[in-house]
């Protein structure tokens, strides 16, 4: 039996890691539909810590890899394998639920009950982040996931162990993780963390499990997370719990009621998403608890009454908001509610950013459903080349040199994108005009899809090379704005624009495509990633769009990839309209 931390890492990882067989039954189905996309099966994977440590493991060991860090998210992961390595990997994996056939109840109660607890935490805190801007909860909800790994395997693999950890515990009246060293010499957070480290699952969890640098938000908020679910075990309404639901109302500025709500709700919403065979956390929502002192009811309230939120925004709002807080959550910042004039309008909510000292931004919000944070500075200017001829620029002047400085990349917005879906649909008839379409797909693209740069390149007269005719972007990026793409001597876009098609410039294909850009281009396109698209009308070639992301750590995606297609498809329906 081994002894010391390293043996004990050695044993636990010598063999894949067991998954549940609802997973393998529900990638089976997944796999033998032809329309499956990557985001349906990193959904399917993503309740099962298992198959999540086995996927991640498998694109991080992938020869030639070519990230400058791990792969994070089980979608990338899957994009990284492609779709016949992921279609294999879990027929070849244990099942858990034979494994646990050979175990006492008390072993099978304990494992699922890691598995229930640690899917809770991971809920809780992808939520409270993504409340807070975080670009990329996928990494947040694996990191909080994976954070019970060593106690799942030290229950499968040395239950005796594990049992008379939770006897220690019990019988002296001492904490779990002294338990924990009295029985293995060690805690099951650092056997958890020599296990991810080993294995190069997650950067953000080992900084985690480290205790370093644990002051960021996004650990602050995965600590919280893997707190309320330990509390919520035992109960939702005791002192702990209060004190933990207040640290949470403090964290996302919220009155404590609110905060209560949004974590009840999370908790309903993490048991709806997947049982794991043992009563979930908010099963025990409705016992409520006459024993808590008033006065400490009374207190903690008053810990964060000064959180001054006074009203319950709304999820558009929300992310209205948080376009200009992201990168931001170390400033203070204010909100107030401007009472309107005029009693038949609707409120209106202005947020004060300090994004240089000395220097507050505003944003103003309005309550109006069609209100978007993309109208406030936002206008469509109309600017010549250097040959005469006219190129629509649309950008966000009134941010452009704030938000190049930090290098912030817009935050997805499924609501506005589906807005101008439905204006498109609406609106392709002869009375719109092209700079009007043009500013419509692009808001999209960039509200919608989170893109920086987005810019749309017709054809010239002579088909020699095609020049950019409207432009959305974040920055005074002079060269996306006044694009002219060679289509001689034959290149990528010379092929692209040979007919109707799309292309994903990604780690799979970059090393074979890339060397087809044309040189004088490379500096400019990105070469971690585009999007690019060719227009038809009528089946004469028009253009293309392009379409990037300059911030690595919010890389583009399948999901993505097929919405800007979407958004494509409709602006090609309108020019066939105006050509009528």
């Amino acid at each position: 039996m081994p002894e010391t931390l390293q043996e004990w890492t050695e044993k636990l990882t010598s063999e894949a890691f067991p998954v549940l067989q609802s997973t393998i039954d529900n990638l089976n189905a997944l796999f033998a539909e032809d329309n499956s996309s990557y985001r349906q099966i990193a959904s399917a994977i993503m309740s099962d810590p298992g198959m999540v440590a086995n996927t991640l493991h498998a694109a991080n060991t992938i020869q030639g890899h070519s990230l400058h860090h791990s792969i994070q998210t089980v979608e990338h992961a899957l994009m990284k394998m492609g779709m016949d390595q992921s279609a294999s990997l879990h027929q070849q994996l244990p099942v858990l639920e034979t494994i646990l056939k050979q175990s006492s109840p008390t072993v099978r109660s304990h494992v699922m009950g890691v598995y229930e607890r640690s899917h809770h935490a991971a809920y809780q805190a992808m939520d409270l982040l993504k409340r807070m801007g975080e670009p990329e909860p996928g990494e947040v909800y694996i990191a909080t996931f994976l954070n019970g790994l060593g106690e799942i395997l030290m229950w499968l693999h040395a239950s005796q162990h594990a049992s008379q950890i939770v006897s220690y515990c019990q019988n002296n009246e001492v904490t779990r993780e002294e338990a924990e060293r009295a029985i293995l010499g060690f805690s099951y957070v650092e056997l958890t963390h020599a296990i991810v480290s080993k294995m190069g699952f997650s950067p953000l969890l080992e900084q985690l499990l480290e205790r370093e640098n644990i002051d960021t938000l996004r650990c602050l908020g995965m600590l919280l997370g893997i707190r309320l679910s330990h509390l919520a075990e035992h109960g939702w309404y005791d002192a702990e719990m209060l004190k933990c639901l207040c640290d949470i109302a403090e964290f996302i500025r919220q009155p404590l009621e609110i905060a209560i709500t949004i974590v009840h709700s999370n908790a309903a919403a993490a048991a709806r998403h997947h049982q794991y065979g043992v009563p979930a956390a908010a099963s025990l929502l409705p016992w409520l608890s006459n024993g808590l002192p008033p006065k400490l009811l009374h207190d903690e309230a008053e810990r964060v009454a000064h959180i001054e939120f006074p009203t319950l925004l709304s999820h558009d709002q929300l992310e209205q908001i948080q376009l200009v807080l992201r990168e931001q959550s170390e400033v203070d910042y204010e909100l107030v509610i401007r009472e309107p004039i005029d009693p038949q309008l609707v409120q209106e909510f202005m947020v004060k950013v300090p994004f240089e000292e000395g220097v507050d931004t505003e944003l103003v919000i309005s309550d109006k459903p069609t209100a978007t944070a993309a109208d406030s500075g936002n206008e469509l200017v109309v600017a010549e080349d250097e040959d005469g001829d006219d190129t629509y620029i649309i950008s966000y002047e009134k941010r452009d040199k704030q938000l190049e400085k930090e290098g912030i990349c817009p935050l997805p917005d499924e609501h506005s994108l589906e807005e101008t879906l439905q204006r498109l649909t609406k609106e392709i008839d002869q009375s719109i005009s092209m700079p009007a379409i043009m500013k419509l797909v692009m808001q999209g693209m960039h509200d919608g899809l989170g893109l920086n740069r987005v810019a749309f390149t017709m054809l010239s007269p002579d088909r020699s090379q095609l020049k950019t005719r409207a432009v959305m972007s974040l920055d005074d990026d002079w060269d996306i704005r006044h694009l002219h793409i060679p289509l001689k001597p034959d290149n990528l876009f010379t092929h692209l624009i040979n007919r109707p098609q799309a292309l994903w410039l990604n780690d799979e294909n970059a090393t074979k495509i890339w060397s087809h850009v044309p040189a004088e281009l490379q500096d400019t396109l990105h070469a971690d990633g585009f999007f690019v698209m060719s227009i038809y009308v009528k089946n004469r070639p028009i253009g293309l769009f392009y379409a990037d992301r300059y911030n690595h750590e919010h890389r583009l995606d399948e999901h993505t990839y097929e919405n800007f297609k979407r958004l494509c498809r409709h602006a090609t329906k309108a020019m066939v309209e105006l050509s009528q």
